[in-house]
């Protein structure tokens, strides 16, 4: 299996769906259709484009950063490793 492939596979083990869309719809959470490389207006006003820095401090400290209109909510069922982290960046990327 590919890192994609066990990426998207974390994806649903670690319950990111219930939260989180790769269609383009928000859910609880922003869509992560086309995520890596997407400027972002974040709750406190500023701006950021999504690269791989953001994202794991998205994973790893879900609510550092806020994107407008969301409310601090995530939680993970368990941490993931940093090995995971990765999967899961491989995949975020694909979408």
């Amino acid at each position: 299996s590919t890192p994609e492939g066990q990426g998207q596979a974390l994806f649903a083990e670690i319950t990111c769906n219930a939260c989180h869309t790769i269609d383009g719809s928000a859910l609880v959470g922003p869509t992560l259709q086309g995520i890596f490389g997407r400027s972002e207006k974040m709750a406190d006003g500023s701006e950021l484009v999504v690269d791989d820095a953001y994202l794991v401090e998205s994973i790893l400290e879900p609510n550092a950063k806020i994107v407008e209109g969301f409310t601090p909510t995530m939680i993970l069922p368990r941490q993931p490793t940093e090995d995971e982290v990765a999967l899961l960046l491989a995949y975020l990327k694909t979408l």
